[in-house]
């Protein structure tokens, strides 16, 4: 019987872009990362090109010191008047506009990550 591809979640999607990110920045690569978590480097490898399609238990342990920090802050970020002024702006009172809304900066999301990587590795 033939395997069927099964589409890969936004969750993994997103958990391999925040890795990137990590590679990306000076002085963080996949064996300080194996060496950190404990996890094979060919596991790291194997997720980042796609050949793991979901968050393993390994997978988690090594997201766990890649991305420590990137999600953190949230209630600063939600609470800053500037980000309520532009969501108020944007909003047009809808459920369906928080959706767009979430959607709309979830897409963001790689290029402001990316400006963070340039504007570190310039300074």
């Amino acid at each position: 019987m033939p395997r069927i591809a099964n589409p890969v979640s936004t969750e993994v999607l997103l958990a391999r872009n925040q890795l990137r990110t990590y590679l990306a920045v000076k002085g963080n690569s996949e064996v300080g990362l194996s060496r950190l978590s404990g996890v094979a480097q060919y596991t790291i490898s194997k997720f980042l090109t796609g050949r793991i399609k979901s968050l393993t238990p390994d997978v988690r342990k090594f997201l766990v010191y890649a991305c420590n920090g990137i999600n953190d802050g949230g209630e600063r970020v939600t609470s800053d008047p500037r980000i309520l002024r532009a969501l108020c702006n944007a909003w047009d009172g809808t459920e369906a506009g928080i959706g767009l809304l979430a959607i709309t900066i979830n897409a963001l999301a790689p290029v402001i990550r990316q400006a963070q990587v340039k504007d570190a590795q310039a300074a």
